[in-house]
């Protein structure tokens, strides 16, 4: 099972950095020292002061479009740029979600290079220069959309890239750049897919392997875990550091942020020990139930069970609970076990097993009259001679 998961991962990663490594945002990010590159840059643009956006006017815009200015560190040069600002209505994120408020677009057909006497792997950015707009004092510029970062000084990062001399290199730093995108993005996608596809399957198929048991209410009877659990709760594990791992290298912004791809790689890498260590716990934890007139038999894990009998005398407390699309019971005990909790998702046979517990449950805790005589039926006299 883990072979078959890690082979089909391992294609899933091929493929999507395969893809990923001709894309635009990675082929400009990273390049070959002394070459050209054009872009066509979009972005909403609002001003904000508070809670208050203020209204850009077209002779605002072009101010804008005229003053606009485009900073480059590093390695990046800007050879040529034209900015162009139109008063609109933008959407911007708030506490209650998007909402649109007063702004601009504002698109940019920019071209830069790279020296060419760049050494290797030298970094560069290019970032916005807002100049101060009449009537807009005091306001912040914000960009409601578009490929855009802001560092820790908050300027607005329109492109960062790393320049090669070398075309083996180059295609070498791609790579790194497309897997360190591609390896998350794919563990996330490889992950909804396996529990759809696979675990579904191999889980019906499990529960088919276990024990046959008897009609229904007849005691003892046995009732065990879900088959899958510790698949679930690990790939639910790498599922989130993935995501994680996806913001760092890409973000929501669109631009791959070269700086933080060994972020994304440290994720991926620390989230194969944690998701092991949760699966072996859930696996280690997974409830036993057998349900007998005597009482309940509890065991924890997989193997080597040890059983625990609690007579129905010392179960003091039976609750059935629900909220929202769960449910679970509990149980309240005298003596080691204090509170047991089973819900619907760790146990198979759940309603079967709230009807059996409960009934004996019930019929333990049910009022006990004196002790019965046992009456012996009198004999007949004996007439015959």
């Amino acid at each position: 099972m883990l072979l078959k998961y890690f082979g089909s991962l391992a294609v899933a990663v091929f493929f999507a950095t395969y893809a990923i490594c001709f894309m635009p945002f990675v082929s400009q990010a990273a390049v070959i020292a002394g070459t050209i590159q054009q872009e066509h840059l979009k972005f909403g643009l609002a001003f904000k002061a508070g809670s208050t956006y203020y209204t850009v006017d077209a002779g605002q815009a072009q101010f804008l479009s005229e003053h606009m200015g485009l900073l480059a560190v590093g390695s990046a040069h800007v050879v040529a740029a034209n900015v162009n600002v139109t008063p609109a209505t933008v959407s911007v994120i708030s506490a209650k979600g998007y909402r649109s408020v007063p702004g601009a677009t504002m698109t940019a057909d920019l071209t830069w290079d790279t020296p060419a006497d760049s050494s290797e792997r030298a970094e560069g950015r290019i970032s916005l220069d807002f100049p101060e707009v009449p009537g807009l004092e005091g306001a912040k510029p914000l960009l409601s959309y578009g490929e855009h970062t802001v560092d820790r000084a908050g300027h607005v990062v329109i492109r960062e890239e790393t320049a090669y001399r070398e075309p083996l290199q180059l295609s070498l730093g791609r790579i790194f750049l497309a897997l360190s995108l591609g390896l998350p993005m794919a563990m996330l996608l490889h992950a909804v897919g396996w529990y759809l596809l696979v675990l579904r399957r191999e889980r019906q198929s499990r529960i088919a392997a276990l024990p046959k048991q008897g009609p229904t209410g007849i005691l003892p009877r046995s009732f065990f875990p879900d088959p899958i659990a510790e698949w679930r709760t690990g790939l639910l594990v790498l599922a989130v550091f993935a995501f994680l791992a996806t913001l760092f290298a890409y973000g929501s912004t669109g631009v791959v942020n070269c700086a933080y791809t060994e972020f994304a790689y440290i994720l991926v890498a620390a989230s194969i020990p944690v998701a092991a260590a949760v699966a072996d716990y859930t696996g280690a934890t997974v409830l036993n139930l057998r349900v007998e007139l005597r009482g309940i038999s509890i065991a924890s894990g997989r193997k080597r069970l040890r059983w625990q009998v609690i007579p129905w005398d010392n179960v003091t407390e039976f609750r059935e609970k629900a909220r929202r699309r769960r449910s679970w019971v509990e149980l309240t005990f005298k003596g080691q076990w204090k509170k047991l909790r089973i819900t619907d998702r760790t146990i198979l046979d759940y309603t079967n097993l709230c009807n059996c517990v409960k009934q004996c449950w019930r019929r333990s805790q049910a009022p006990r009259g004196p002790g019965r005589q046992t009456v012996q039926p009198r004999r007949r006299p004996d007439t015959r001679g």
